[in-house]
């Protein structure tokens, strides 16, 4: 077994795996009777969400698919298509459905075991959620009924929440990170298009511009870091950009053309473009401007090139914290094909292969090194929704996953602790076992099994109680960790 290393209980954080070189293996997460399938989130746990029409091909509802339960049709608010974009750690999914009659459209929230929900408007007619973080509070844009779009937030306790504009008729949110700090992109007064940031506290700030008329906010991590794209003095060109309370915005340049951006296209939900050490991705130019490819850039490194998989295009999608990156290429001087690749330091860009068929497209990642999106079967009749996961190592890419969602529970002190103990002894002994003695880590394993079966309930630090439905969850996954060693 590979030794992994598991760091201090204090910080809670993790080294995970990322997928190698190694071709990984390939899942086909099937449809909902149809033809057509594409997978665009996935949550630690490997809970992925997308989309799938039905038998007949007419209809396309949303769906959820876990390891366990397989894809679940959770249905629509009436109309005929729907589609789920977001997932969070506790298993909350949203996304927008058309309602009956299939004249306009609505935001809407499933929660495991309960119905699609229905999250309604700001008194115009239609809604749209793009992104959620592990508390629930849902961002998107909703019509008022005057006609002019508005960004909200959305908790199951407050409803929706007009987040207003930076003085004219438009504004959206694209993402929230853990604090509750809301990205997007507004119309002022003067007709200029700026990113704006929200807080519940200071309300809606303009981010500015890189020195044109526009920007837009895509993405932000859990230190503040914002990200997007930006125009530059003349709005002839277009640059991606870093933003910090305390540095403001900074171009982050191109590989060498007139253009880049920081956006992985609707409706692949844009949390997934900055990691939590600022890593970011996007796209850019190359001299001449007649190829674009995918970028990732630091502050230590500033913009890489990614290259492609033989093209002179390639598309990012997604980076996950161990700096992971995936997105799509085409392999070769002819269009199509496209391909779904992972790219990382050490390994550089790998095709992610396909599930029989030429075309594939990766949408976003995890943590865990679970790789989502689409590809063709043999015969290229059918496109299904798939996973990509590396071959090996199970124990630990469980393991750190479960080690992540009790972390995400934000439970009180006293408990948090006493379930994360028994987790992070298993993880130690699992750095120790040479194939021969698996007694150990099962044993802390099950030590937590039994605390958890123990404890009547679950309180987070907020007061709020944990539903019954997440600590089966959090037994089934220890479980699942148990037979993978065995296996």
């Amino acid at each position: 077994m590979l030794v992994r290393q598991v760091v201090g209980f204090i910080a809670l954080t993790l080294t995970l795996p990322a997928l190698t070189a190694a071709q990984p293996t390939v899942v086909d997460l099937g449809t909902l009777g149809g033809t057509f399938s594409s997978a665009w989130a996935v949550n630690a746990s490997g809970q992925v969400v997308g989309e799938s029409r039905l038998v007949g091909d007419t209809v396309t509802h949303p769906f959820s698919w876990t390891s366990n339960g397989g894809m679940v049709d959770l249905g629509t608010l009436g109309g005929t298509y729907g589609s789920a974009t977001a997932v969070n750690v506790n298993g909350q999914v949203i996304g927008w459905t058309l309602i009956a009659g299939d004249v306009t459209s609505h935001a809407f929230s499933w929660t495991p075991g309960g119905q699609v929900l229905d999250l309604g408007t700001l008194g115009g007619t239609f809604s749209s959620a793009r992104s959620l973080n592990s508390s629930g509070l849902v961002v998107g844009a909703s019509g008022l009924a005057d006609g002019s779009v508005h960004a909200f937030t959305w908790t199951q306790a407050e409803g929706l929440v007009d987040l207003g504009t930076l003085g004219g008729t438009y504004s959206a949110a694209s993402a929230v990170n853990s604090a509750g700090l809301v990205v997007g992109a507004s119309l002022r007064a003067d007709d200029a298009f700026h990113a704006f940031a929200w807080t519940s506290s200071g309300g809606m700030i303009d981010l500015g511009t890189l020195g044109g008329t526009f920007s837009t906010a895509v993405a932000v991590n859990g230190q503040g870091q914002v990200v997007g794209t930006s125009s530059l003095d003349g709005d002839l060109v277009q640059h991606a950009f870093l933003w910090t309370a305390a540095g403001g915005m900074i171009d982050l340049g191109t590989l060498g053309g007139s253009v880049s951006f920081v956006d992985a296209g609707s409706p692949t939900p844009s949390s997934y473009l900055i990691n939590a050490s600022g890593q970011v991705v996007g796209g850019s130019a190359l001299p001449g401007d007649s190829e674009q490819h995918a970028f990732s850039w630091t502050t230590t490194g500033g913009m890489v090139d990614l290259g492609t998989l033989g093209s002179s295009f390639s598309f990012v999608a997604a980076v996950n914290d161990n700096g992971q990156v995936v997105g799509s290429s085409y392999p070769g001087p002819s269009f199509p094909p496209l391909r779904a690749f992972s790219w990382t330091a050490t390994g550089g860009m790998v095709d992610l292969g396909t599930l029989g068929g030429t075309n594939s497209s990766a949408t976003a990642l995890n943590a865990r090194g679970q790789v989502v999106g689409s590809s063709s079967v043999a015969g290229d009749a059918a496109t299904h929704a798939t996973m990509w996961q590396a071959q090996g190592d199970a124990p630990f890419e469980l393991l750190s996953a479960l080690i992540e969602r009790v972390t995400a529970l934000r439970l009180r002190p006293g408990p948090r602790r006493s379930l994360l103990a028994p987790l992070l002894a298993a993880s130690k002994h699992l750095e120790r076992v040479n194939g021969s003695d698996d007694a150990a880590p099962v044993g802390a394993l099950q030590a937590f099994i039994n605390q958890l079966l123990a404890v009547p309930v679950l309180v987070t630090v907020d007061g709020q109680t944990v539903p019954e439905s997440e600590k089966s969850a959090l037994v089934e996954d220890a479980q699942q960790i148990i037979d993978s060693i065995f296996g």
